[in-house]
């Protein structure tokens, strides 16, 4: 699918791109990702040079492409398949399928390796995959659906930073960060120090390498954790509710309903008449409270 974008919504939009895409964490994994394909030395043809002349194009690449896959082989050693090549024509089913391989192995890696649990939300991969420049909704504006894409993307690039400078291969990841401007070295470094100790990010699974005071500060921040989830268990639940009550309503109104219809059964046509008035009352109640 096409998407467009005309005057100012479409300087809006390509600055949020071009914005995230020189970040660092972009930056990091584009010259890393040269680094790591053998084909990134030879010059490129037009037809490639114009994949990239837009942010749009440049973004969906980095959703798509095999730049992502290509760092996950480097931070998991484990062998995870052959990523089929990046193409225009790559519909949202392939992208979707790819972004699950990866994130999938990514969870994975940090679980079985790191010893790691992911607590924060993942990426919304669905997003990314099927509606990466226009959002879930019609009703959005191209910035709010763009502002979103960047940030799940944001979600993922992090989770793969933090892998990588965990993973038997950091020294040489960490390397190439040190050749990297040093603005975006500080950059990294926080990035880093959020995936890899703030406690609302990961939950550490192995503990006999810390000290005292280092278990009871992973302890905080486990019962922390815990009583956010319980919080976000019970405005769900609540929530839930909500949403199903006016069904409720309707499906009870609908049996009223049809019980009016109903042909009257034989008997007193006082007491019919007392039923049918209660029924009617019934009605107009439900309907008020819908």
């Amino acid at each position: 699918r096409q998407h467009r974008f005309d005057g100012q919504m479409e300087g809006d939009v390509a600055k949020i791109l071009e914005d995230f895409l020189s970040g660092p964490l972009v930056t990091w994994v584009q010259a890393l990702g040269r680094q790591l394909d053998p084909k990134s030395d030879r010059p490129r043809s037009p037809q490639e040079e114009k994949r990239c002349e837009s942010p749009q194009d440049c973004f969906l690449k980095l959703v798509g492409g095999d730049t992502l896959p290509h760092l996950m082989e480097l931070i998991d050693l484990t062998p995870g398949g052959v990523c089929s090549p990046w193409t225009v024509q790559s519909n949202e089913t392939h992208r979707l399928q790819k972004l699950q391989t990866l994130l999938q192995r990514l969870q994975e890696f940090y679980q079985n390796d790191l010893q790691q649990l992911i607590l924060t939300a993942p990426p919304n991969i669905h997003l990314l995959a099927r509606e990466p420049l226009t959002g879930r909704s019609s009703e959005q504006s191209a910035e709010h659906a763009i502002a979103q894409s960047v940030e799940e993307m944001r979600k993922l690039l992090l989770l793969l930073l933090g892998g990588a400078v965990q993973c038997e291969r950091r020294d040489k990841v960490i390397g190439h960060i040190q050749t990297l401007d040093v603005g975006i070295q500080a950059s990294l470094a926080s990035a880093i120090r959020e995936v890899t100790r703030e406690p609302e990010t990961v939950l550490r699974l192995q503990w006999k390498e810390l000290g005292p005071s280092e278990v009871e500060q992973l302890l905080r921040g486990a019962v922390s954790r815990v009583r956010e989830l319980v919080d976000e268990r019970d405005k769900g639940l609540e929530l839930h509710l909500v949403r199903l009550l006016p069904l409720q309503k309707l499906w009870e109104l609908q049996q009223v309903q049809d019980a009016a219809r109903a042909p009257p059964p034989e008997g007193n046509p006082q007491h019919l008449g007392v039923q049918l008035a209660k029924v009617r009352a019934q009605v107009r109640r439900l309907q008020n409270e819908l």
